[in-house]
């Protein structure tokens, strides 16, 4: 078997499983509802490739320093094989990007959300001064695969690799080293996966694959709206608090110096801001480009990620003023919506327009 290399070998081996690609995205493998259904079974979960993803390794002696003044969570107080959720904030304290950091012996591992790569190894090179640090991107070597469904821990701890809360598994998956971690991205619990890319193709011929199906992004956006997970990429748009999409488990309250820290600050002391999470229910899809919500010409809100659910139909997740409560309605250019609660409920009684 000769080895996969680098992201347009691994895009091409994607494609000969049945992988339909678009623009940096695998976007199903066949059928995105039936993905979803894979992800409701007990004793099954989905590998979803995020061939998007951007691995980095900051490496140098004071890579701990450093990391831990650019990104909104502790990265000083990790143990070794450590792991949390952070944000990359700007001077205003809004999000520019969501990560996971994991602090290693030699180096710091961050894995970067679509589509902020670019944005956080550009931003921590310019802020490079004296530090002895460097900044490695590993995307052309490592590849990062999402495990979602109610069946993966089941699966990871049937084969020795489920790690422990907080920390991560390194190891070996049929004989292939693999990083694990948790990352929920839907209502059940969730883990990356990262391998070499030239390990890729024996991965996802092995046995790991005995109780796992392979999926695209499309189902686990459905999932992910449907449980009220929120995401940087379509919740944030031009510029939203972490406070406002419920990320606040990302930012350290109590650390240091680092950029968005000082609004951090006064929005906590205020205890409260204008907008939250929220869902919607849609009356159909919103113009391309349209994504204000409306009530009698007021703006009161943004809207997210727009899935069609196979059960209650059009739905999406918004950032709206807390004084446009639950069950109001409104429009996005010609669409009317409706607030509801999160996570969404899953019956066929919920009330559509």
């Amino acid at each position: 078997m000769e080895a996969v290399k680098g992201p347009t070998g691994l895009r091409q081996l994607l494609i000969g499983l049945g992988a339909y690609i678009q623009g940096t995205e695998v976007v199903t493998f066949g059928d995105a509802f039936e993905e979803y259904k894979t992800l409701q079974s007990k004793n099954s979960a989905l590998l979803i490739p995020l061939i998007s993803s951007a691995p980095l390794a900051i490496r140098g002696a004071d890579r701990i320093d450093f990391v831990n003044g650019q990104v909104s969570n502790v990265v000083k107080e990790l143990n070794i094989g450590g792991v949390n959720q952070s944000l990359l904030l700007d001077h205003r304290g809004h999000v520019q990007a969501e990560m996971s950091v994991l602090k290693h012996e030699t180096d710091i591992f961050i894995a970067v959300e679509n589509p902020g790569g670019v944005l956080v190894e550009l931003g921590f090179n310019n802020h490079i001064v004296f530090d002895q640090v460097t900044v490695h991107n590993l995307e052309s070597k490592m590849c990062t695969f999402s495990l979602q469904g109610k069946g993966a821990t089941i699966i990871l701890e049937g084969m020795g690799a489920l790690p422990n809360q907080g920390y991560s598994y390194e190891g070996c998956i049929d004989g292939i080293e693999v990083l694990i971690y948790e990352r929920a991205r839907t209502a059940s619990r969730g883990f990356d996966v990262h391998c070499k890319i030239s390990d890729c193709e024996a991965l996802l011929s092995g046995k790991f694959m005995e109780h796992v199906s392979l999926g695209g992004v499309d189902a686990i956006q459905i999932a992910r709206v449907e449980a009220g997970i929120p995401s940087v990429a379509t919740e944030a748009r031009n510029g939203a608090l972490p406070q406002e999409i419920e990320l606040t488990k990302a930012v350290s309250f109590n650390k240091g110096c680092y950029l968005g820290q000082e609004i951090m600050a006064r929005v906590d002391a205020r205890a409260r801001v204008n907008r939250g999470l929220a869902g919607v229910i849609l009356e159909k899809p919103p113009c391309s480009g349209e994504y204000r919500v409306e009530n009698q010409g007021r703006s009161v809100g943004w809207l997210g990620h727009v899935v069609e659910h196979p059960i209650i139909g059009l739905i999406g997740l918004a950032v709206l003023r807390h004084d446009f409560p639950s069950g109001s309605e409104g429009n996005v250019g010609d669409s009317r919506v409706r607030r509801v609660e999160i996570p969404f409920e899953i019956s066929t009684r919920q009330k559509r327009f």
